[in-house]
């Protein structure tokens, strides 16, 4: 048995037998100092009983506090390990920590980046590790995956209830933690802070083919548009100006203060603006593809996943839109093609059609809705694909 795996109750297998073992020593000395003393007997007995009730609730809330951290990272081999740089700082923070570690293999195919397999298989890791996992403690997530991959494991995954989240900070930032928001979303929580623009149609919209859904979260606001892409609508989700345009953001956690920003949303406000915006676009063209460029946190990228998936919705929110239901059916991230010779003077980048859920279609109809749409894209072989006209 590898006892490093399961040090826990390990140790607390331990504790209790050194307990009782020093609790059958300690009464034998108690009784031979106590022998014509019945009175100081009475009153060890009170202070030991009300010292065991302090000790049994003290470890109950730190075992439940601490609990365990998970680590899932899904990158490319060239990508910064995050956690690598900051495992020392949390090392001691948690009960104990368990890591789902993988590198990109899949290589892009006709513009498409099928990572599908990839992300079943850390999803499915991870749930079987939670599974294990003893459901009195507490379940951190921290997450270094792509945005389109983060959304595809929340998607499939339960998260047990109230599952934390750390968001890695960047550039000397405190890291922060946050609960996993509740519910879907349907509607936006405040227009004044995240919006979108245009509005969309309040009635829906059959005869739009195909709409590109733009998301803006992060303190990067630089407008980015892919290389050739002609969609029939586009909308922007984000902290906007008065001209429609992004401005740069500091999300921060529930009950802090808003610091660096003109206007700041917590995570848990972000997190339901997006599940709400992608729902919407969803609603409001039942047949059109939705592209979705989104720079977002990767925590809030998980949790909008798993807002997507449904079970996050159970708590009396309202029912999916039928046309939102099946939301991977239509719904195509898009990645921004890092590995490309993505030239700074061209003012679009070139992205990557992303396939992360085998609910989506298949590559070659994927690349084939790309073509139609007008995405540039760059085949394995170095040949340029020219759109259809």
């Amino acid at each position: 048995m590898d006892l490093w795996s399961h040090r826990r109750p390990v140790l607390a297998s331990g504790i209790t037998i050194l307990a009782v073992t020093l609790a059958a020593a300690g009464s034998v000395v108690i009784e031979v100092w106590t022998e014509n003393h019945e009175w100081v007997r009475l009153l060890i007995s009170i202070v030991s009983a009300v010292l065991l009730v302090i000790l049994l609730l003290t470890q109950a809330r730190v075992t439940k506090e601490r609990g365990t951290l998970y680590y899932v990272r899904l990158i490319g081999g060239w990508m910064p390990d995050l956690y690598a740089d900051m495992e020392s700082e949390f090392g001691n923070t948690y009960g104990d920590e368990k890591v789902v570690a993988e590198h990109i293999i899949a290589q892009p195919r006709q513009g498409v980046w099928d990572l599908s397999d990839q992300v079943a298989s850390v999803t499915h890791k991870l749930q079987l590790l939670m599974a294990q996992d003893d459901t009195r403690t507490s379940f951190t997530i921290a997450p270094n995956m792509l945005y389109a991959v983060a959304l595809a494991v929340g998607y499939r995954m339960h998260a047990p209830k109230d599952t934390r989240l750390i968001e890695f900070g960047g550039d000397g930032e405190q890291a922060i933690t946050w609960r996993m928001a509740k519910g879907g979303g349907e509607e936006l929580p405040d227009t004044k802070v995240v919006s979108i623009g245009p509005q969309l149609p309040a009635d829906g919209d059959p005869d739009v083919r195909s709409v590109l859904l733009s998301v803006y979260l992060t303190p990067n606001s630089h407008s980015f548009a892919p290389r050739g892409l002609t969609t029939d609508r586009c909308h922007v989700v984000g902290i906007l100006d008065e001209h429609g345009r992004p401005v740069s953001v500091t999300l921060h956690q529930p009950g802090a203060p808003a610091t660096g920003a003109k206007t700041a949303p917590d995570f848990e406000s972000a997190t339901r603006a997006v599940i709400a915006a992608i729902t919407q676009t969803l609603t409001s063209y039942p047949r059109a593809t939705v592209y979705l460029a989104a720079r977002l946190p990767k925590t809030v990228a998980i949790a909008v996943g798993h807002g997507l998936g449904g079970p996050g919705r159970a708590n009396g929110t309202p029912i999916i839109p039928p046309a939102a239901r099946r939301p991977w059916s239509r719904l195509v991230p898009l990645l921004l093609n890092q590995e490309s010779s993505n030239d700074p003077a061209e003012p679009s980048p070139c992205f990557l059609v992303a396939r992360v859920d085998p609910a989506q279609p298949e590559v070659a109809e994927l690349s084939a809705l790309a073509i139609r749409d007008g995405l540039f894209i760059h085949p394995p072989d170095g040949e340029h694909t020219h759109a259809a006209t």
